[in-house]
């Protein structure tokens, strides 16, 4: 459950002024003839001598500091213990390097934290670095700051704070933290989450929290029951005797373009990453991750929901089961890779004993006992043109539970027990090594004359329709229309003309634009995939071009998103027309020679049966 800590009270007047209602103000001033002013943010300077305060406490509690104020912190080292911000402020320091706000002059004599926000402040803190706060068991939350809030936290860092619960930060269950550009490091905790402790709303982008360390669960950043959502971010080199990059106990984690590298656990399980909430993890990479027990990369409990898609995991160990992964709840990979994770017993790739369903993966390059690439323990295992092949010991496969093969698999010794007839057992599937293929996550690419190369037919398991990229969101299939590759790779076609196909809308108009020469052609009931220059669109290489997509929203559909060939996409987004709402995609998961492929509904559109949904995307032809 939710922990909440107490705050320290913050003084107040036993005399309460009396509010005058805002109209009856408003009207008087009108009927006098006056004039009413808003009140302009003022900025106030802070330094040791010659500015406005001498101290942040001091402008703080200043009567002229109002909400909205601005506090200009000059370069220097200030040692304010205790400090809690009353008012909704922001300070704003020279440069983390050099501004510098702490709790005492060294990591071990503070007996307080740094900041405290309290429920109701709005606080911006910019370019600081908040450093050696540490409060004990009387005061167990938050080592540098404690929030609860609503607080930014922007190009700064959070190190050498300690206390029990949230060395560098605790954010409370009222608190929303966003932490942009910044680092939390080398903090401590005698019990959960070394770095970060959440129960609130946590969002960290392009930030790295590493280095941190705690007696029990979470050494980088413990998730109880809140939401906490990653970006661009990097957790590495932390340390816990479980979970010890990230634990998400209950709550909701999701991570994007993000990497969790790294890390250890001391006692037992989950070296990257230990679940018992709903875990989603999209173009990420875990890596490098090790546990003395279970789940070197990422341990799943039974309570678990754990979700990856064009993701890799590599390169973790277990000294027990599941290198890479340990299941005992429900996971699901989707256009993701499993390769090189070591388990000294069994399940190096991955161990299960709960629900797996493997989608368009690759499961290749693991080691261990027994199942080397699989452990299926008691489990039950779901694939669908997926490769679990060649691994370095152990074998692709051990079951002792029930598998079930949708078709186009490929096992590369016989011991998947694949039984469909599209399926490919004992078969060698030319795999490349693990590397940067392009894309945000490494992959191994299907070689020439692979067997796995165009297996899958088009509109079957998906190919083209549902499934309609790869792990590096290249479009799948290629050429449009043609047949699909099984495993998270899809082969590049190089030449192709510009054509385009969607998923999860009936496209009712299809305009294709070159946007250089003016001209455009517009497809009536155009059938999914279509070809623009088979339409009649003239272009040539460098041309820009853009692609129109009207249409509406299938019933039961839970995506919508499409895929373009013969063009190097540079921007491009979604309109629902029936509620009004617009998105950009965020970054344009580029393959290679000119294929790519986005979704609407990753990119933030919210959508239902029948909305009337518009998709854009613009680029240069190849």
């Amino acid at each position: 459950m939710p922990r909440t800590f107490p705050v320290p009270a913050v003084p107040g007047c036993h005399i309460r002024p009396r509010r005058w209602p805002v109209a009856l103000l408003v009207g008087l001033a009108l009927s006098l003839g006056m004039i009413i002013e808003t009140q302009a943010a003022t900025t106030w300077t802070v330094c040791a001598s010659g500015c406005d305060y001498s101290s942040i406490k001091a402008a703080i509690a200043a009567p002229t500091t109002v909400d909205g104020d601005t506090l200009a912190i000059a370069a220097g080292t200030y040692t304010e213990p205790g400090i809690t911000v009353t008012k909704s402020l922001t300070l704003q320091g020279e440069a983390a390097a050099t501004t510098i706000v702490q709790a005492a002059a060294t990591p071990t004599a503070a007996t307080d934290r740094v900041f405290t926000i309290p429920q109701g402040v709005t606080m911006s803190l910019q370019d600081l670095t908040i450093r050696y706060g540490r409060t004990d068991l009387y005061n167990p939350a938050g080592g540098g700051l404690y929030n609860a809030g609503t607080l930014t936290l922007t190009r700064s860092t959070v190190s050498g704070n300690s206390t029990v619960f949230g060395g560098g930060l605790f954010n409370d269950n009222e608190g929303t933290l966003t932490i942009t550009q910044s680092t939390v490091s080398s903090n401590s905790t005698s019990d959960y989450g070394g770095g970060l402790y959440n129960t609130g709303t946590l969002t960290l982008t392009q930030s790295t929290v590493s280095d941190n360390s705690t007696g029990f669960h979470g050494g980088g950043l413990f998730n109880d029951g809140g939401t906490l959502t990653l970006t661009r971010s990097t957790v590495s080199g932390n340390d816990a005797g479980d979970g010890g990059g990230l634990f998400n106990e209950g709550g909701t984690l999701i991570l994007t373009a993000s990497t969790i590298g790294h890390n250890s656990v001391y006692a037992y399980d989950g070296g990257g990453l230990y679940n018992t909430g709903t875990l989603t993890l999209t173009a990420s990479t875990v890596r490098g991750n090790t546990a003395p027990g279970s789940g070197g990369g990422l341990y799943n409990d039974p309570y678990g929901t754990l979700t990856l898609t064009h993701s890799t995991v590599r390169g973790n160990s277990g000294s027990y089961l599941g290198g890479g992964l340990w299941n005992v709840g429900t996971l699901t990979l989707t256009h993701s890779t499993v390769s090189g994770n070591t388990a000294r017993s069994s399940g190096g790739g991955l161990w299960n004993e709960g629900r797996l369903t493997l989608t368009h993966s690759t499961v290749s390059n693991n080691r261990a006992s027994v199942g080397g690439g699989l452990y299926n323990a008691y489990g039950t295992l779901t694939l669908t043109n997926s490769l679990i092949a060649s691994q370095s010991a152990g074998g692709d496969c051990r079951n002792d539970g029930t598998i079930h093969s949708h078709g186009y698999n490929l096992d590369s010794d016989g011991s998947c027990q694949l039984t469909a007839p599209t399926d490919m057992p004992g078969t060698d599937p030319r795999l490349g090594p693990l590397q940067d293929n392009g894309g945000p996550t490494f992959t191994q690419a299907l070689l020439p004359a692979s067997p796995a190369l165009d297996a899958i037919p088009s509109g079957t398991n998906g190919c083209g329709t549902t499934l309609y990229n790869d792990q590096r969101w290249q479009a799948r299939p290629e050429a449009a229309g043609g047949a699909c590759d099984i495993g998270a790779y899809e082969v590049e076609v190089a030449g192709q003309a510009l054509s385009a196909w969607v998923t999860g809308l009936t496209p009712s108009t299809v305009v294709c634009q070159n946007v250089t020469t003016g001209h455009s052609v517009t497809l009536s009931r155009p059938a999914s995939p279509w070809n623009c220059e088979a339409a009649g669109l003239g272009v040539t290489a460098g041309d820009q071009v853009a692609l129109h997509v009207q249409g509406p929203v299938k019933t039961g559909v839970t995506d919508v998103g499409g895929a373009v060939v013969g063009m190097a996409p540079s921007g491009g987004g979604c309109t629902n027309r029936t509620t009004g709402q617009s998105v950009k995609f965020q970054v344009l998961l580029q393959g290679e020679l000119g294929a790519t492929a986005a979704s609407c509904v990753a990119a933030g559109l919210v959508i239902h049966p029948g909305d009337q949904v518009q998709m854009r995307v613009q680029g240069a032809v190849e």
